[in-house]
């Protein structure tokens, strides 16, 4: 199987149903031959960790209002089942993703581990290379900080943002819990160490303390939206 025609398998079978993306799947690669369904196993891996940087990553991670180390992984099975285009598209502008249908919340699980599992039951074995291959992440940065996302990804963040920006110093930032009732439309005000609700400070505290989980915690602008 050649890189084309893996991209053509993959256009064949894409579509806005989750349900029948696998099933178209799962058909055309029963009709492939062992070493076309290892071939194509392989260039699902290569697309995977293609997209595996901290750029890319932060576009989904902004879109989606989140991202963990395992929404990352399906974000880029989403992302390959889009087609050559869009995945060529994004890996090289992120922030093109703003221009993509968010189909399935950007989140796709199963057509990663298709191949490898139809080849193990064919042959008993795993595929020759059974796993992505991964780089470097790239330059990394908080996903939090608004200023740098919205820099980075302004066309994104054009799309999710639906207040302003807080002004320093105000809120959570001050590490106060604030009603989030004013910019909803209502009448509420501050009240420092509540703890109840959305402004549940030492809830928030406690997942920060996993920083190398992204996604961990709510991402600013869904404090307010």
């Amino acid at each position: 199987m050649s890189e084309d025609e893996f991209w053509n398998l993959i256009d064949q079978t894409k579509g806005d149903d989750p349900r029948l993306v696998g099933a178209n799947l799962r058909r055309a690669l029963e009709s492939l031959s062992d070493d076309d369904l290892a071939d194509f196993h392989e260039y699902f891996q290569d697309a995977l960790g293609g997209a595996y940087t901290n750029a890319v990553w932060g576009a989904g991670y902004l879109a989606n209002g989140g991202m963990s180390d395992d929404a990352f992984e399906y974000f880029r099975t989403w992302l390959v089942m889009q087609g050559l285009e869009t995945y060529v598209s994004v890996v090289a502008d992120p922030d093109s993703l703003a221009d993509v249908p968010a189909s399935f919340g950007y989140q796709l699980e199963g057509p990663q581990y298709l191949s490898r599992e139809l080849y193990a039951d064919r042959t008993g074995t795993q595929p020759p290379r059974p796993g992505s291959k991964v780089g470097d992440l790239g330059p990394d940065w908080d996903f939090d900080d608004q200023a740098e996302m919205a820099k980075r990804y302004p066309r994104i963040a054009a799309k999710v943002l639906k207040n302003p920006p807080l002004p320093p110093g105000f809120g959570f930032e001050a590490g106060n819990s604030v009603d989030p009732s004013p910019h909803l439309g209502g009448s509420g005000g501050t009240s420092a160490g509540s703890g109840s609700g959305p402004a549940d400070v030492a809830g928030r505290e406690r997942e920060q303390q996993e920083p190398t989980q992204r996604g961990g915690k709510r991402p600013w602008w869904k404090f307010w939206a």
